[in-house]
């Protein structure tokens, strides 16, 4: 769920589970790899903190008024 000062039409997002997966997987979604980097956190929660990037996109479109293909509006 998200809150927004504007309204986020329905989207169908494929393989949104953030509970499956491993690194490799949510660095090939996400599109940045963390094996580089020496952190105090874990990596794996990081990745999965993320917002999706299709969801992301989806939001960003629908605070600009960009209609993407047809989408229901929820109330």
């Amino acid at each position: 769920m998200f809150w927004a000062n504007f309204r986020i039409g329905n989207i169908e997002i494929k393989e949104a589970d953030i509970n499956r997966g491993n690194r490799k997987e949510w660095s090939e979604l996400h599109g940045f790899d963390l094996s580089g980097y020496k952190l105090n956190s874990r990596k794996d929660q990081i990745y999965r903190n993320c917002v999706h990037p299709e969801t992301g996109l989806h939001i960003f479109n629908c605070s600009k008024g960009i209609v993407t293909h047809k989408q229901p509006i929820l109330f």
